[in-house]
């Protein structure tokens, strides 16, 4: 498979080949919604959440009323959940664990399944010699106009997401006062960052690692 190659200055400098295992794959919807579900389920706070059982609620332990004779339903303390201010029942006890797992094969299939998505929908830009910016954020901005990634303004109009080899001091600096551009480094690449981003710049390099760390060869 084959894509324009663009250079710094936001022209088509030739052509790029992409892996057919990575970026032409058959898009899998259950695949997707099954990788970020657990995504986001992993991102949630371990026991965040705790309610007063009747056994935390501060109070007298003292029979209300007589068991009999009074005509009224049997009870013990007030503490119990029907009152007001008694125990809440079957509450969030704060040992709830949201974690959840899938193989490695599956969170692979959904990042290729992804890309492939992308690349159908023309929403990635493979991009050469990004190394080799400023650290200012106006290249950074210069860029993703002549791209058609920002309105007339420069200002990014939606979720741009950077997918770099490794960590690349000049282009993060020159990218992480942008609002709405996001990066992550090609090995740790995530179903649920790609899906939500808008575009993709891809720098060249980071196909091979791509393909190291999600081709079939890895599964």
């Amino acid at each position: 498979m084959q894509c324009d190659l663009y250079d710094i200055s936001g022209k088509i400098s030739g052509k790029v080949s992409l892996p057919q295992e990575i970026f032409g794959l058959e898009v899998k919807p259950q695949i997707l919604a099954q990788s970020i579900r657990v995504y986001l389920s992993n991102q949630r706070q371990k026991g965040a959440a705790k309610t007063k059982s009747r056994g935390d609620v501060v109070g007298s332990t003292r029979k209300i009323y007589k068991q009999k004779g009074t005509g009224r339903a049997r009870h013990g303390d007030k503490k119990a959940p029907i009152f007001v201010g008694g125990g809440k029942a079957h509450g969030p006890t704060g040992l709830q664990n949201y974690k959840l797992k899938m193989s490695k094969k599956m969170r692979s299939l959904a990042v290729r399944s992804t890309l492939s998505q992308k690349l159908k929908e023309k929403n990635i830009v493979v991009v050469e010699g990004m190394g080799k910016m400023t650290t200012k954020s106006k290249g950074m901005i210069e860029l993703l106009f002549h791209l058609k990634m920002t309105d007339k303004k420069k200002k990014l109009m939606q979720t741009v997401l950077l997918i770099m080899p490794e960590k690349t001091d000049k282009v993060l600096l020159a990218a992480r006062n942008i609002n709405k551009l996001e990066y992550i480094y090609a090995s740790r690449l995530n179903a649920y960052k790609l899906i939500t981003a808008r575009k993709i710049v891809l720098m060249k390099e980071s196909i091979d690692l791509i393909k190291k760390a999600f081709g079939k060869n890895n599964d």
